[in-house]
């Protein structure tokens, strides 16, 4: 069992309501770097494709998305912030 505090009615909870695809690789280098990660990951033919693969650990699936995970991830921020589990 754990621990939940009661929330205050002028306190607000983070919530997961919906998500999707997974966000980029660290260090993709914005917008157009992704771009272009997608395209190198998606082309076995092209130049990149099998560092880039190397270098997200074998795979990647941009349209992934893992609620538990996240709702793991955001328990544990608010359980080092003293907020309200969600």
């Amino acid at each position: 069992m754990r621990n939940i505090r009661d929330l205050h009615t002028d306190e607000c909870s983070p919530a997961i309501l919906d998500g999707a695809n997974a966000c980029p690789p660290e260090n993709v280098k914005g917008i157009p770097g992704y771009a272009a990660f997608l395209e190198s990951i998606n082309d076995p033919n092209h130049p990149e494709h099998e560092e880039m693969l190397e270098w997200t650990g074998g795979k990647f699936n941009p349209k992934r998305f893992d609620r538990k995970i996240h709702r793991s991830q955001l328990t544990s921020v608010a359980k080092r912030n003293h907020w309200a589990i969600p």
